[in-house]
């Protein structure tokens, strides 16, 4: 009994040990994908380090030159992996990169189109979405008390 014991803990840590190798016997499918995986991440973390850039800059840690130099780094290192991984998807897809003109119709298809806005009867504030009472003064609102402009 500790003799099966003793071997299933050895293939249990050879298949841990080997599961790395695995991984590179696996093919270009899977490089791509570590590949995606990693630029996905060198991506994620300039847009941190972005984001921590200007928390620095309004604590006043920089001056405007060190965070203008450092800003243009980090936005280089974001948009390269961006552009990296389109590139990966347009090859996996066998497509042609979309001209800059179908991109730009294809965002203003998917932009949302703009709504009447809707102001209370009592106070004359915003009134958002589709709600029975105004958040700013309480008031019951109604569909024909409410005016669509000011």
């Amino acid at each position: 009994m500790v003799y099966l014991a003793a071997i299933l803990i050895v293939i249990g840590v050879a298949l841990f040990v080997a599961a790395p190798l695995l991984e590179i016997v696996r093919g270009a499918e899977g490089s791509v994908d570590l590949e995606r995986g990693r630029l996905e991440h060198e991506g994620a973390l300039a847009v941190q380090a972005l984001r921590e850039l200007e928390f620095d800059r309004e604590m006043r840690k920089l001056s405007d030159q060190d965070w203008s130099e450092l800003k243009q780094q980090l936005e280089r290192r974001a948009l390269r992996a961006m552009a990296a991984i389109e590139k990966l998807d347009q090859e996996a897809a066998g497509r042609r990169a979309p001209s800059p003109r179908a991109k730009v119709a294809r965002i203003a298809e998917a932009a949302p189109t703009a709504q009447a806005v809707r102001f209370c009867p009592a106070c004359g504030k915003p009134v958002a979405g589709r709600v029975n009472f105004c958040g700013e003064c309480g008031g019951a609102l109604s569909v024909r008390e409410m005016s669509m402009t000011r």
